[in-house]
């Protein structure tokens, strides 16, 4: 019965068992027009810590006067955060280093827009909930995987309570909530939006709670958020004074939609295409002619293109081991994805590996020009396949970070050294050691930003997979 229970519960966190829309005689919403309304009020919120690395990115949107913007706790709060940007749906952007007020039960917090920040209208909280019995229609909007303002529509249904999930996560009951609310529509990919009645107020705000790694889409209601504000006197504080949140949740550390299995399927056989020589078709020879005034004859010699090794790194070749990685990097690191997509993404990056691994040393030598120059041009994001060194390890901003010297000059990748010991969202994933310095490593993954302070300067990675390699034999 006990385990019956538990399933039934983290069902209901995950939004697995809903219950049927009720038919109504209500006239139907111009949903649009909440769009309309709101577009101006909602944002992205894209959070670094003190490298220039990102860590979070969430929603978040106005109150009040405009002056504070609600959003996701979990997202600022991360070590050596001091200033976050949020960005509106016109283009728009202001910046944001304090907060009025945190709330780790709730999941929220209220920062303060800089006084240099364009005034807006905030949007109205509800004073109390609607009907939690599917009959209340709603829309949460929010930025879609970090990348564009998107609205989607359900209904509302009372969630699991506090209770309940505390028990599921491993937390201490806290006191102030009773329970969660929870939509049986469309789900938005970060954390914070604005959930809106049909007369466009904020009835709820959306969160990402892991339970049994397992994100599930819950949201908080509108009405705590309303009661903590006005039973809180507005003190600004600095974002390094902001409480841990609560609840246990992953965040979208690589903004964009990511890849399904069958995109990365489609990746797989289109690199895989493109490394085939174009000269001598993948055989390696190519055929020669030697003429006399009597007769021809043909033989065969290396293809000096690929230096009789099948394939050679065109241009197109990194640009298409480029697409495969970053596509699969952004599921593998997405908060929500089945798991057969995240297995997919995982795939993905060890056939790039293996297929790099496999390859001669001239190509492996041409490959690696070729990506120093992508790393160089600074175009971010942007898929990686590199051969390094292990140079050293340093203390950052958020744990240990690890330098890695790729081959042919190219700049210095970095990584931290917790995503390469255990990457990806998963908690299945097993952990491995930290490579030792000197030693050399292929490392697949996704270059998200230019690093800010440390020494040397290099391009951060978020990583996909990565493997031990032997010193490279330059031709």
């Amino acid at each position: 019965m006990k385990l019956a229970r538990i399933a039934a519960v983290v069902a209901a966190v995950a939004g697995l068992c809903l219950a049927p829309v009720r038919a109504g005689g209500a006239a139907p919403v111009d949903w649009g027009a909440v769009r309309a309304a709101a577009q101006a009020s909602v944002c992205c919120v894209r959070v670094n810590n003190s490298w220039g690395v990102p860590v979070a990115t969430a929603s978040g949107f106005l109150i009040g006067d405009g002056r504070f913007v609600v959003t996701d706790l979990g997202a600022v709060a991360r070590p050596s955060v001091e200033r976050v940007r949020l960005t509106f749906a016109d283009g728009s952007a202001a910046w944001a280093a304090q907060f009025g007020m945190a709330d780790p039960v709730l999941g929220l917090v209220v920062l303060r827009l800089e006084g240099d920040a364009a005034p807006r209208q905030g949007l109205p909280l509800a004073a109390a909930l609607p009907p939690l019995d599917g009959t209340a229609p709603v829309a949460a909007a929010g930025w879609q995987w970090g990348s564009q303002l998107d609205v989607v529509t359900g209904r509302l249904w009372r969630g699991p309570t506090i209770r309940e999930v505390a028990a599921l996560t491993s937390v201490d009951t806290p006191p102030g909530v009773d329970a969660f609310v929870r939509i049986d529509g469309g789900r938005t990919a970060c954390a914070g939006a604005p959930v809106f009645d049909s007369a466009g107020t904020v009835v709820a705000v959306t969160m990402e709670v892991t339970v049994h790694d397992t994100s599930a889409a819950l949201a908080m209601p509108a009405s705590s958020l309303r009661s903590a504000l006005l039973g809180t006197q507005p003190q600004l504080k600095a974002l390094a004074d902001l409480p841990k949140p609560l609840w246990p949740s992953r965040l979208l550390r690589l903004a964009g939609a990511p890849a399904t299995a069958g995109d990365c399927a489609s990746a797989v056989s289109t690199f895989k295409a493109a490394m085939t020589c174009p000269t001598c078709q993948g055989r390696g020879k190519v055929r020669g002619t030697d003429s006399s005034m009597t007769y021809s004859y043909y033989y065969y010699v290396p293809c000096r293109k690929c230096h009789a090794e099948t394939c050679c790194a065109q241009p197109s070749v990194v640009k298409a081991l480029a697409q495969a990685v970053e596509g699969a990097t952004r599921t593998f690191w997405a908060p929500v994805a089945d798991e057969k997509s995240w297995k997919a993404a995982r795939a993905t990056g060890a056939e790039v590996i293996k297929s790099l691994a496999a390859a001669g040393r001239h190509f492996q030598y041409d490959h690696a020009g070729l990506q120093g120059k992508g790393l160089k041009s600074g175009v971010m994001p942007q898929g990686v396949l590199v051969h390094a060194e292990v140079q050293k390890k340093i203390d950052g901003p958020d744990g240990r970070y690890v330098i890695l010297a790729p081959r042919n000059g190219a700049m210095p990748v970095v990584v931290r050294a917790d995503d390469l010991v255990a990457p990806g969202a998963k908690s299945t994933v097993v952990a491995r050691k930290e490579p030792a310095d000197g030693t050399w490593i292929f490392l697949a993954g996704t270059a998200i930003a230019r690093l800010q302070g440390p020494d040397p300067q290099g391009v951060f990675v978020l990583p996909l997979e990565w493997t031990p390699a032997a010193m490279p034999i330059d031709p």
